[in-house]
C-alpha cells in the first residue's frame, strides 16, 4: 500500500534467493567502492537498462492496483523486483534500480506546480532510497541466511520477510516521504500515515512479487500429465474461490459475510503439492484478486475506513504469504528430511546384507558391520533431532508472533454505547491507576469519576468526553496535563462495525518526558542570549534559580562560588521560605571553606537526596533560612568550567521524592551550560573590586 500526492510511483526493493555464482558480490576482477565496473561492460549495460525499463513498467502497471483517486496502492511490485534481481544477479545492477526509480517519478512529477528542478531533485533522492532498499535487504538476507534459498527453511523466510521486506523498506518509505514533504509534493501534517502507506506497499510488494522473481527462474518441474491436470484444477479452483469471497460474493448465498477462511484448503493445496513455486504462485494469485475486489469497494475488507480496509487487506495478504511459504519451506524440509532417512536407511541395509554375506568369513568383518550400522543409526537419530529443533523454531516464531500483537506502548480503551468497558490493556491501566474493582465493574461513568482528581481541568475535561459521546462520528485529538505533572496525549475516534457504531476507541500516550525535554531545550536556547546581558555574577545567580524553579521547582535555593587559591566560598544566592513566602536568607557560611557535603559534590559529581524522615538528623550540612522544616528532596550539582570546579548548585524541596535521577542530570546539564557566564562575570566582578581598590589607593 502506498500514498502518491503528486507522485504516484516512489520506489522501493526487496531480497529473496541468493545468486549461487556471485553470492550477491560484484562481478569481475575490477571494480568501484560503488560495485561498477570500471571499464565500459556491455553485459552490464544491458542489465542495468532491461532492470530499469522492468522497474519503470511494473511502477505503471502497479497504479492499476490503486484506488480510485490512484493515490493508494496495497501492493507495490517493483520493491520486490528490486530485491529479487539484486539477489539472483548481484549488487552491480542497482543503477538500473535507481534510473527505473528516477524515471517512474519523474514521469509522475511531470505537469505539476514544482519547479523542474524540484521535481528532479525529488526524483533522484526517491531512486536513491530505493536502491538502498534493495541493497540492504540483500545485505541483510546475506548476513543472516548466507547463500542458501531464502524460501527454503523455515527461519529462512522468516528472515527473507522479516529483513528483506519489514526492515529494508523502512530506507525507501523514510527517505521517500522526506523527500516530499521537503519538496512540498505532500505535507508534513500526514507525514505519519503517508509513510505507513509507503512502507506497507513496499513490504507487500516484497512479500508477494519478490518469492515469483525468486522461485520462478529455473525451468519447468511438472513431468507428467496427470501433474499438469492437478495444477489446473488446484489454480482454477483457487481462482474461484477467491474471486468469490473478494469480488463476486454480492448476489448470491452469504452476501456480504466475510469468508476468508475458504481459502485457507485452497491455498494449503499449493504449497503442499507444488513446493515453492505453487506457494508464491497462489499468494500472488490471491494478492491479485483481493487487491483488486478490495481498492473496488468488494470484499470482506470494506467495512470501514478506506485506510481500514487497505490495513486489514495489508496484514491479511502478510498472514497469507507467510502461511503459503512457511508451508511449502515444511513440506520441502520434510522431503528433505524423508530423502535422507530413506537413503540412510538403503545405505544400511546395503551394508548389513553386505557384512552378512561376508560374516562366515571372519569375526572382524561381523563387528566391522555392526560398526557401520551404529554409525548408520547415529545419523537417523541426528536427522530426527534436526525435524525436532526445527519444529521448536517455529513454535517460538509462533510464540514472539502472539506476544507481539498482545503488547502496545499506548494505554488503550474501548466503551460500547451503552457506557461498558469492552477491553482494556495494562499499559492503560497503570497510566490511570485505577483500583481493581473499578475496574471489575466495567462501568465508564464510575471510572471517569476515579480520575477527575487526577486532571489540571476535570470541568473541560469532563466536557470534551461529553462531547465526543454525544456526537459518535467525530474524531478528536488533545493533550492532557494532570496535577503531579504528566502529561498524556489523548486521541479517540468510533468503532464501526458494518458501517455502524458501536462504540469509541480512546487511545492515550505518556508524553510527559518528552513535553519535559522540549521545555529544557526551549529554556536553555535563552539562556546564553539572557546571560549575557546581565550587570554581575548574582544577577545571573536569579536567573539560573529561576529557570531551574520553572523546570524542576523548588522551595529552597542556594549558588554558591568556589575560590580555590583561597579554599573559600562566596554566596552569590540563597533563598528559602520563610513566614510562607520566598526571600532572600543569610548564607550558613560565606568566605569560609565549603561544607563537608559541598566538598563531596564538587570531588565525587552531582548528588541526589531523597529523605523518607526529614525530621531526623542529618550530620555534614550547614543549614541556612527555616531552620526547623528541613528539606526532604535535595538536588546537588557542581557547577563546572571545563575540568575546573568553580562553585555549586543546590535545589531542595519540603515534598517527598519530589526529584529524580533524569531531574538531577538536566540540572547538572543547565550548570554546565551557564559555567562559563558565571566564571567571565565572577572574573568582571573581581576586576572592578580591584580598579576600585587602585582607584582608592591612588586618590
Amino acid at each position: 500500500m502506498r500514498d502518491n500526492f503528486d507522485p504516484k510511483t516512489a520506489v522501493r526493493e526487496t531480497p529473496n534467493k541468493m545468486n549461487a555464482e556471485e553470492g550477491g558480490q560484484c562481478p569481475g576482477k575490477t571494480i568501484t567502492p560503488l560495485c561498477l565496473p570500471r571499464h565500459f561492460d556491455a553485459r552490464w549495460f544491458m542489465e542495468v537498462i532491461a532492470l530499469a525499463a522492468i522497474y519503470f513498467l511494473t511502477a505503471r502497471l502497479g497504479l492499476l492496483l490503486a484506488v480510485p483517486d490512484g493515490h493508494v496502492t496495497p501492493v507495490w511490485p517493483p520493491s520486490g523486483i528490486a530485491l529479487a534481481v539484486i539477489l539472483l544477479r548481484g549488487r552491480h545492477v542497482w543503477p538500473g534500480i535507481w534510473l527505473g526509480s528516477f524515471t517512474a517519478n519523474l514521469w509522475d512529477f511531470y505537469g505539476s506546480p514544482s519547479s523542474a528542478a524540484t521535481e528532479i531533485a525529488a526524483s533522484v533522492t526517491i531512486g536513491v532510497g530505493a536502491s538502498l532498499a534493495a541493497l540492504a535487504g540483500a545485505l541483510l538476507l546475506r548476513r543472516f541466511v548466507g547463500g542458501r534459498n531464502p524460501l527454503g527453511r523455515v527461519r529462512d523466510v522468516c528472515a527473507f520477510m522479516a529483513l528483506g521486506g519489514v526492515v529494508s523498506c523502512l530506507i525507501s518509505a523514510t527517505i521517500g516521504m522526506t523527500t516530499l514533504c521537503l519538496t512540498g509534493f505532500a505535507p508534513w501534517s500526514g507525514f505519519g500515515q503517508t509513510w505507513l502507506t509507503w512502507w506497507l506497499g513496499d513490504t507487500a510488494g516484497v512479500f508477494i512479487v519478490a518469492p515469483l522473481g525468486l522461485v520462478w527462474r529455473g525451468a519447468g518441474w511438472l513431468k507428467s500429465a496427470a501433474r499438469h491436470v492437478e495444477l489446473f484444477a488446484c489454480f482454477g479452483s483457487l481462482f474461484a474461490v477467491t474471486y468469490y469471497v473478494f469480488i463476486g460474493n454480492t448476489t448470491i448465498l452469504f452476501t456480504g459475510r466475510p469468508l476468508t477462511f475458504l481459502l485457507i484448503p485452497f491455498l494449503v493445496w499449493p504449497a503442499v503439492r507444488f513446493g515453492q513455486r505453487g506457494a508464491a504462485s497462489a499468494s500472488g494469485l490471491i494478492a491479485l484478486l483481493a487487491v483488486w475486489g478490495t481498492i473496488h469497494n468488494a470484499g470482506p475488507f470494506n467495512l470501514g475506513s478506506r485506510n481500514e480496509a487497505l490495513l486489514l487487506l495489508e496484514l491479511f495478504l502478510g498472514v497469507v504469504v507467510l502461511t503459503a511459504l512457511c508451508m511449502a519451506a515444511m513440506v520441502t524440509e520434510r522431503d528433505q528430511a524423508e530423502a535422507a532417512q530413506k537413503r540412510a536407511v538403503v545405505e544400511l541395509e546395503s551394508r548389513v546384507s553386505e557384512r552378512t554375506v561376508a560374516l562366515t568369513r571372519s569375526e572382524v568383518q561381523a563387528r566391522q558391520h555392526l560398526a557401520e550400522a551404529e554409525r548408520a543409526r547415529a545419523a537417523l537419530l541426528s536427522i530426527l533431532e534436526d525435524e525436532r529443533a526445527t519444529e521448536e523454531a517455529r513454535e517460538q516464531a509462533l510464540s514472539l508472533t502472539r506476544a507481539t500483537l498482545e503488547s502496545t506502548a499506548d494505554g488503550i480503551l474501548v466503551v460500547n454505547l451503552e457506557g461498558k468497558i469492552e477491553i482494556f490493556n495494562h499499559v492503560f491501566v497503570k497510566m490511570w491507576r485505577l483500583p481493581d474493582d473499578v475496574l471489575a465493574a466495567r462501568d465508564d461513568a464510575r471510572a471517569l469519576q476515579c480520575v477527575l482528581d487526577q486532571i489540571n481541568e476535570p470541568q473541560q475535561f469532563m466536557e470534551k468526553v461529553t462531547y465526543l459521546y454525544a456526537h459518535k462520528e467525530e474524531e478528536s485529538y488533545d493533550t492532557l496535563l494532570f496535577k503531579d505533572g504528566r502529561v498524556f496525549d489523548r486521541f479517540s475516534r468510533p468503532q464501526f462495525i458494518g458501517g455502524l457504531v458501536v462504540g469509541r476507541v480512546w487511545s492515550f500516550r505518556d508524553i510527559t518526558e518528552r513535553t519535559k525535554a522540549e521545555q529544557r531545550l526551549a529554556a536553555f536556547a535563552t539562556l546564553g542570549r539572557r546571560l549575557n546581558a546581565v550587570p554581575d555574577a548574582q544577577a545571573a545567580a536569579h536567573i539560573i534559580a529561576n529557570l531551574a524553579d520553572e523546570l524542576f521547582g523548588w522551595d529552597a535555593c542556594k549558588l554558591d562560588l568556589y575560590d580555590v587559591q583561597t579554599d573559600s566560598c562566596q554566596s552569590l544566592l540563597t533563598i528559602d521560605i520563610v513566614d510562607g513566602r520566598r526571600q532572600d536568607v543569610s548564607p550558613a557560611y560565606s568566605g569560609e571553606s565549603p561544607s563537608p557535603r559541598m566538598r563531596r559534590v564538587m570531588q565525587d559529581g552531582p548528588m541526589l537526596i531523597l529523605r523518607e524522615n526529614p525530621l531526623a538528623e542529618v550530620n555534614n550540612i550547614w543549614p541556612f533560612g527555616d531552620l526547623n522544616r528541613p528539606s526532604a528532596s535535595i538536588l546537588f550539582v557542581p557547577v563546572t568550567e571545563g575540568q575546573k570546579v568553580i562553585g555549586a548548585l543546590s535545589i531542595q524541596s519540603y515534598k517527598l521524592n519530589a526529584y529524580t535521577q533524569e531531574d538531577l542530570d538536566a540540572l547538572q546539564d543547565l550548570t554546565d551550560h551557564c559555567a562559563g557566564a558565571l566564571e567571565r562575570l565572577r572574573g568582571r566582578d573581581a576586576l572592578r573590586a580591584s580598579e576600585t581598590r587602585f582607584r582608592t589607593i591612588f586618590e
